[in-house]
């Protein structure tokens, strides 16, 4: 049987043969109980008894003053086999290795790392004792494939500050152990930005350890799969939209423009907008993404080119009440030429470019309002109430349509497509043996 396991695992020795039905060991718990009481009064030590004095038992750790649940870690990857009298209900392991009593998590990751100008990227075995100090170890579910994701696996990316290193800025997963009353064991949480897969080990392994800030529960409406469909891109495209909200933007002011559509972010902020009733306006350079952003709800499809004329004016014709702006560059000095009186417009990508050439004159002749936009530190608050949205109105319509799940071994080869311009929807990497959480 494959199953997730039970954090109450009481390592006691293994045995090849041993049936891991639930429902048998739920019967053979309560004789093993009823067994207990007996052997207690004829004087003799029982099963029970034994357990208590395992060292890796949590009754042990009760009975001892220990408040440690998962002191028997739980893993994903090979089966393991155990006496039924163990009160062990099934579980799958990555490896538990025990030594002198102890046991040592081992675990599958995907790690990094530099020699020279070379980066080479392979799946290894990572051990519990190597991930970073921090208040919740994860186990996690499902992460996804970002712009940053796939600059840290080049040789060139100047992202990551460290080597090496477990990429992989966003996860999802279940916590396995705490020191944050907030969030117990067994509690579904989300993590983006703060360094995570940058400078601290991140999401691309089945374990992760982080501090207890660094997590937002996730909220009722989302699985942990979705989650990673949204992630840091879906985070951005929320950020976004709440900046134009703030600005005053609403469904019936104009028109809103999304340059980089095609992107990650870009097909979430369109569908994120047309959810919420605006006319939406997508710009991409990928004529084959049409169809998908029609079925996202933008109302009409711009070509790259019609927003990079050989001649750039400092105020154009205007056109949109906002703009979600994906690209930078030369891009985004037409934008901010053609967005209306009063209107904003949400800056959050660089793919064309980081320089902003133009002139004054949209903003202090117009009236408009550019924002920035930054999710690897916005305020937890912030982040919080944005995934609660990200369940609810800003749930994307179509989320299901994006996603391209790809494996663990697979993250290489797809972060080079996404490099190349040949990606298309939400990467979503299935870490777990079990998904759908």
């Amino acid at each position: 049987m494959e199953a997730w396991g039970n954090p109450g695992f009481s390592g006691y020795p293994l045995q090849e043969e041993a049936s891991l039905d639930p429902m048998r060991l739920r019967e053979e718990n309560k004789g093993n109980r009823k067994e207990a009481t007996e052997k207690q009064a004829e004087g003799e030590e029982s099963i029970l008894e034994k357990r208590m004095r395992s060292p890796l038992s949590p009754d042990f750790n009760r009975k001892n003053g220990k408040n440690q649940r998962n002191t028997g870690t739980t893993a994903i990857g090979r089966t393991i086999r155990a006496r039924s009298d163990n009160f062990f209900n099934g579980l799958i392991v990555s490896e538990l290795i025990f030594q002198g009593g102890d046991v040592m998590l081992q675990f599958r990751s995907l790690i990094v790392d530099k020699q020279d100008e070379d980066v080479e990227a392979a799946v290894q075995t990572m051990e519990e004792a190597k991930l970073p100090e921090g208040d919740l170890l994860i186990r996690v579910a499902y992460s996804s494939i970002n712009y940053k994701d796939a600059l840290a696996l080049e040789p060139d990316g100047r992202i990551v500050s460290r080597y090496p290193l477990i990429p992989g800025i966003d996860a999802a997963g279940v916590v396995e152990k705490s020191s944050e009353r907030r969030l117990p064991p067994g509690t579904k949480v989300i993590v983006t930005g703060h360094g995570f897969g940058v400078s601290q080990h991140g999401g691309y392994s089945e374990y992760a350890r982080i501090p207890a800030e660094w997590a937002v529960p996730l909220p009722k409406g989302l699985t942990t799969r979705e989650a990673m469909a949204l992630g840091t891109a879906g985070l951005t495209a929320a950020m976004s939209i709440q900046k134009l909200e703030d600005g005053g933007v609403k469904p019936g002011s104009g028109p809103v423009v999304v340059t980089g559509a095609s992107g990650g972010v870009g097909t979430l902020a369109v569908s994120m907008l047309a959810g919420l009733g605006y006319e939406v306006e997508a710009v991409s350079g990928k004529p084959e993404a049409a169809e998908l952003l029609r079925e996202l709800g933008a109302a009409r499809i711009l070509a790259r080119e019609e927003l990079l004329p050989a001649e750039q004016r400092p105020l154009d014709k205007q056109r949109w009440a906002g703009a979600v702006d994906c690209v930078g560059g030369a891009m985004l000095t037409n934008v901010l030429s053609r967005i209306q009186y009063g209107g904003t417009a949400a800056c959050c990508g660089l793919t064309g470019g980081s320089e902003l050439t133009g002139s004054v004159f949209p903003f202090i002749l117009r009236g408009v309002q550019l924002c920035g936009i930054d999710s690897v530190w916005a305020p937890q608050e912030l982040r919080t109430r944005l995934w609660k949205r990200m369940a609810g109105d800003l749930k994307p319509r179509g989320l299901e349509r994006l996603i391209r799940e790809v494996e663990l071994n697979d993250v290489a080869e797809a972060a080079q497509a996404l490099i190349a311009g040949r990606s298309e929807g939400r990467k979503v990497v299935r870490i777990a043996a079990a998904g759908g959480q």
